[in-house]
């Protein structure tokens, strides 16, 4: 039996009302509504649903949908970049706008792919749960909205912009057309940077229409620290095998600052890593926590050929979106297993007999 239209409106409360929250925080600052549902049609049409469908058929559903569109919308982007890459190294930079309709056409004329990527997941998110991780997104969206969208100007106002935006912005231009690139402001100079998160920036600007700047200075982070918010919480909650442990992470690592004191007249603030005038650290944020559910995955059970396949896919994104990705990866996970080895006498017992 369908679900009622009631009960569909809410299963998809929370993620409207962050939604709308964010569109809201969003037109309060200079972006029109048209621009908006233009960005939103292209991270849905041309990320998400794509990344989706592969990641469900290689690697297989996590059995909730936030957790899947999390995990979607990073293929989605490691997927464009390798789309955008050879496009634009060939001389076509304009295919990329359309990558993704091959994937669509594939899935809908096979069943038996289209059986796998759309399946329903097979366990609801509990109500609480989700509510809980929309509210932490919210407090992401206020987070950005009173530390940059309200205090920083769109271009041209450029007395009241952040330096470091107008490089991030010439980048996005930059590596939307040219393969490999050169450094914008000197002709000729090849340009050694970490440079996925501008080409994604580049792609986003081209693929849905919408001025760069906007994207650059207001759109793109808020779907990337949502999406990071998103696979956390579903890691941890697989981690450790409690409801309550997925949003509890999400809060600890994006939705918390509050200061913690030394001594007197000493304190050192607690804050989140959503710097939004670094870009490459927000789109970093859901690769690390990707990258490490991945490789978490490959310890005690049978994993498949398909998903070594999807991990180097993301490894590869992850590699050139900023270089700290792969080391704070490998080191987070090195002192979780300790940690947990530790914790676990019984394992440790084992292991030591």
């Amino acid at each position: 039996m369908p679900p009622l239209p009631a009960a569909v409106f809410w299963r998809w409360a929370p993620g409207l009302s962050l939604y709308v929250f964010a569109a809201v925080a969003w037109m309060r600052t200079g972006v029109e509504l048209w621009d908006i549902a233009r960005f939103s049609g292209y991270w849905i049409v041309g990320l998400v649903l794509p990344g989706l469908l592969v990641f469900r058929s290689v690697v297989g559903s996590r059995g909730r949908l936030t957790e899947d569109l999390a995990l979607g919308a990073v293929t989605g982007i490691a997927m464009e970049l390798m789309a955008w890459f050879v496009a634009v190294a060939i001389g076509v930079p304009g295919v990329v706008r359309i990558w993704w309709l091959p994937i669509l056409v594939l899935f809908a004329a096979k069943p038996e792919l289209r059986r796998v990527g759309f399946a329903r997941g097979s366990e609801p998110s509990p109500r609480l749960w989700s509510w809980v991780l929309a509210f932490v997104g919210i407090m992401v969206v206020v987070r950005f909205d009173l530390t940059w969208f309200r205090s920083s100007a769109l271009p041209t106002e450029s007395s009241a912009i952040y330096h470091d935006m107008w490089w991030h912005l010439s980048l996005a231009h930059e590596l939307s057309r040219v393969v490999p690139p050169q450094i914008p402001q000197l002709a000729g100079e090849p340009l050694q940077y970490h440079f996925f998160t501008h080409a994604h920036m580049g792609i986003a600007a081209k693929s849905s229409g919408v001025p760069a700047e906007l994207i650059v200075f207001r759109l793109a982070m808020v779907p990337l620290a949502v999406t990071a918010v998103a696979a956390l919480a579903g890691f941890v909650r697989e981690l450790a095998r409690r409801e309550w442990a997925g949003p509890l992470a999400a809060w600890l690592a994006f939705g918390m600052t509050l200061p913690v004191y030394i001594w007197p007249g000493r304190s050192l603030v607690v804050d989140t890593p959503l710097i939004a005038r670094s870009p490459t650290l927000i789109m970093a944020l859901p690769y690390i926590t990707v990258l490490a559910w991945g490789m978490w995955r490959l310890f005690g059970r049978p994993v498949r050929r398909s998903e070594f396949c999807w991990l180097a896919l993301v490894l590869a994104a992850a590699s050139a979106t900023k270089p700290s990705v792969i080391p704070v990866t490998l080191a987070g996970l090195l002192v979780g297993s300790t940690a947990c080895l530790l914790w676990d006498r019984a394992r440790l017992r084992t292991v030591a007999s």
